[in-house]
């Protein structure tokens, strides 16, 4: 592995823990800024959608500390760890987009997740395949 591929391989990670970490400890800000209509209703994003996405920011922490200790045990190959993480990735956008489909008051927010996290696969895909 060269060290160009090494330190994408990091940086994706690192990525994902940020992700993680905003979801975790800043769920209503980020839930915002996907546009999520607040009105005089409902002025904030809700505790449900706060749970969840605080539940989503762990998963992304767990998988973000899985790459990393995958990586460091092997550092002559990332792309079994990256390719790993795109799968799951992939997987939650699928089912992100299924939530869009049937729950009109949580597409965006949805539609927004499927971005990053197709965003989030991409980025393990390529610098996997480097």
């Amino acid at each position: 592995m060269s060290k160009r591929t090494s330190t994408g391989a990091w940086v994706v990670t690192l990525v994902r823990a940020g992700y993680g970490a905003g979801l975790v400890c800043a769920p209503g800000v980020l839930i915002t800024l996907t546009g999520q209509p607040a009105g005089a209703d409902r002025p904030r994003p809700s505790r449900r959608a706060c749970g969840v996405a605080r539940v989503l920011g762990v998963r992304h922490l767990v998988q973000a500390g899985l790459t990393a200790a995958a990586l460091r045990a092997a550092e002559a190959d990332s792309s079994l760890p990256l390719g790993l993480g795109a799968g799951v990735d992939v997987l939650h956008a699928t089912t992100m987009v299924g939530l869009a489909a049937v729950d009109r008051g949580a597409r965006r927010v949805a539609l927004a997740d499927t971005g990053v996290e197709l965003a989030l696969a991409a980025a393990g895909l390529v610098t996997a395949a480097q």
